[in-house]
């Protein structure tokens, strides 16, 4: 049992076991797997000994009942939410927290709050301490490495701890737990580094996590850091104060110093200012910043107020809901699958009820610090674990949460709650007054270990359908992923995306939409499409991809634009204020023919979103095939003071040429052959202006150079027969 509960703490928060990409969840999902397996072993080892590893006197407390009630709720919002499977296992390739990840926690917390003989603090916060010099050590080793061009950035290895890592910012988060911890330590209990060896390891784990904090200077994780060497300080000071001590160590030296200089930061930004603001660093990991966060959350509860989406959901959330104010920002094109507050975030997973409940633990939680920072009775351990505990809820409300982040969070509260037992409405039970209490604890502890060995088995099923999806360009695998796990959308995708390539290449090869072969890859590309929307129907991936499909088959079969435009509506649905799907939609009306509900569509993506090119130059397109050639003319005009191009330079031609102003539509014409002399419809439309003008030579000219691009042209090839004729 010892060997099974410090592994897991050695190796959980430690940065380990990921095999792909951390914008992917699959590092997340990694320590989730492992995590799993260890307690289900803990349970398993409960059910035959169910005595041997918990007190006497079992403690409950209303921070307890606020957590099962939060947990319950979480359960509630996942199932009556937009899908439960996802919500509870995780939405693979965005996986954050789900439900299962909360419910094993909350296990793990009453295990650790419960547990008797199963491990000593002291030797917890060594392994803590000592594998995180480890890590450090490597990390140290590695960058500086790459620093000095003994490593290249894309090396295996740095990959592969890279990745484990996870981001910059979540490793600067652990980072401030740990300088955290280990100050604390220092500062409360001198001797508890009693070799030189610990003493070693130790202050080279502080000394490197306080470079890489400076480094990163990430503005949450030094919130955290000084939010919880505040409360070091202060309960530092009042032990002072109580004691009449005023001696101060050497460590305390060194925890000032820090102390000021995370400050610093904090207030100064003086390194890597190129970070900031923060959406600019947060945008590239798919993390929504705090302020839309906090609005986003907000308006989620215009939808569905009581139990919100289910966990999982922020990512279709943010699609249907996202301001668009959003479209102004630099990265109005990112889905993001992630926000920037864990805290916030509740509002969309489980609604105002799961929202409140977690305020009230939260503020339960600083209560019990509050208490134990002004009336701890010397028990050297409060101060730091109420420090860690400030630390993580701060990361928790600045910042979005992680496996790691919660674990260290659930495991520094159940450690507290050991320490000080007595706090808060805590009821005591006796367990030698239960009855048949070996028999009842070991129904209960082998029920546990099933469910969650059940659950493991499951997630294993989606680790190797994961595990298949990764090969590059493997149709075999990518179909055996779709078999393990047919509920991840994303499979079916990609599977669409390959059939549909392969259909287009056929079309071009055999000039047919026709054959047999480019049937069966049109079918499959459909059919793929169709499941990834059953697997997921509130996301707007699914339909945005259906749709492109019968646009770009819309060239070779004209009912396929009356399903694109479908399509498009259902996509829009989703993503109501995406300016790309209504451009996406204004186009295909153009193909159509139907000028009118183009400029509709066209108009609103240029209202929402300003300056936007492709919303503006099809606008103009359209406006010209309704002959509203003048307002046509305004945008092109426009358009060209920022950005002159050949397309812009063409359609100003046909405006020009539809007002009967063909100097004008001869002179853009001209332009646009002489950046492109092959530019068919611009010579055609050149042939035409001078044919306007009573210039026959010159029409001829041009008319017969459009026909040497499309020889199969006989419309054209008539006029010209008709125009020598005629001389």
């Amino acid at each position: 049992m010892k060997v099974i509960f410090y592994g897991l703490v050695a190796l959980a928060p430690v940065f380990f076991l990921a095999h792909s990409h951390n914008l992917s969840g699959m590092d997340n999902f990694n320590k989730i797997v492992l995590f799993q397996f260890c307690i289900a072993l803990i349970f398993a080892w409960l059910a035959f000994r169910p005595l041997s590893c918990l007190r006497d006197k079992l403690s409950f407390s209303f921070l307890d009942i606020v957590l099962l009630l939060w947990l319950s709720v979480n359960m509630a919002s996942a199932f009556f939410g937009n899908d439960f499977y996802t919500s509870f296992f995780g939405a693979y390739g965005s996986l954050a927290v789900p439900t299962l990840v909360l419910f094993l926690l909350s296990v793990w917390y009453f295990f650790v709050k419960e547990s008797q003989g199963v491990f000593k603090l002291s030797t917890l916060i060594k392994i803590i301490v000592f594998v995180a010099g480890l890590a450090m050590l490597v990390l140290s080793v590695l960058f500086s490495s790459v620093g000095l061009g003994l490593l290249k950035p894309d090396n295996a290895l740095f990959d592969l701890l890279r990745f484990a890592l996870g981001t910059t910012e979540q490793l600067s988060i652990y980072l401030s737990v740990l300088v955290v911890l280990i100050l604390g330590i220092l500062i409360n209990k001198p001797d508890f580094f009693n070799k030189s060896s610990e003493k070693l390891i130790a202050w080279f784990a502080l000394f490197s996590a306080t470079v890489l904090l400076v480094i990163f200077n990430f503005f949450p994780a030094l919130l955290c850091l000084v939010a919880g060497l505040s409360v070091l300080l202060l309960t530092y000071l009042i032990d002072k104060f109580k004691n009449k001590n005023f001696a101060l160590s050497k460590s305390f030296v060194w925890f000032i110093l820090i102390f000021i200089l995370s400050g610093f930061f904090l207030v100064f930004h003086l390194i890597n200012p190129e970070y900031y603001p923060m959406e600019q660093r947060l945008a590239p990991r798919l993390q929504l910043d705090w302020s839309a966060t906090k609005n986003l959350s907000q308006n989620s509860l215009k939808e569905k107020p009581l139990l919100g989406y289910g966990a999982e959901m922020f990512a279709p959330v943010n699609s249907l809901l996202r301001e668009a104010g959003e479209n102004e920002k630099a990265y109005w094109y990112v889905r993001f699958n992630q926000g920037s507050s864990f805290f916030f975030e509740q509002l969309i997973y489980s609604g105002l009820v799961g929202f409140s409940i977690f305020a009230i633990f939260i503020l339960i939680i600083f209560y019990i610090i509050i208490q134990l920072i002004f009336f701890n009775k010397n028990n050297n351990y409060i101060p730091v674990l109420s420090a860690l505990m400030v630390v993580l809820l701060i990361a928790l409300i600045a910042y979005s949460a992680n496996f790691v982040v919660l674990f260290f969070f659930f495991t520094f509260l159940a450690l507290l709650a050991r320490e000080q037992r007595c706090v808060f409405f805590a009821q005591i039970y006796y367990i030698n007054n239960l009855p048949n209490k070996r028999n009842i604890l070991s129904f209960v502890f082998a029920g546990v270990s099933i469910l969650i060995t059940i659950s493991l088995l499951f997630n294993i099923k989606h680790a190797i359908a994961d595990a298949y999806y990764e090969k590059d360009n493997d149709i075999d695998a990518l179909n055996f992923s779709v078999q393990l796990n047919p509920r991840v959308y994303q499979y079916h995708l990609s599977l669409s995306e390959y059939y549909h390539a392969k259909a287009l290449s056929a079309i071009k090869q055999l000039d047919s939409v026709e054959s047999k072969i480019t049937q069966g890859y049109m079918n499959k590309s459909i059919l793929s499409a169709r499941n990834a929307i059953k697997a997921a129907p509130y996301m707007v991936a699914p339909y945005e991809n259906l749709a492109k499909i019968y646009r770009d088959l819309s060239q070779h079969s004209e009912d396929s634009l009356v399903f694109a435009i479908n399509y498009f509506k259902k996509a829009i649905k989703k993503e109501p204020t995406n300016p790309v799907l209504f451009v996406e939609l204004g186009t295909v009306y153009l193909r159509q023919g139907d000028v009118d509900s183009a400029i509709k569509a066209l108009a609103k993506a240029g209202s929402l979103k300003k300056n936007y090119y492709q919303a503006d130059y099809n606008l103009a397109r359209a406006l010209i095939g309704a002959n509203r050639n003048e307002e046509a003319l305004e945008i092109l005009d426009e358009l060209a003071l920022a950005r002159s191009n050949m397309d812009i330079l063409y359609e100003q031609g046909r405006a020009y040429f539809n007002l009967k102003q063909f100097d004008q539509s001869i002179k853009k014409f001209s332009q646009v052959i002489a950046i492109e002399p092959l530019h068919a419809n611009s010579l055609y439309s050149l042939g035409l202006s001078y044919l306007a003008l009573g210039k026959v030579d010159e029409a001829m000219y041009y008319l017969k150079k459009t026909a040497e691009l499309n020889p199969d042209n006989f419309n054209l090839m008539e006029k010209i027969s008709e125009l020598e004729s005629s001389e």
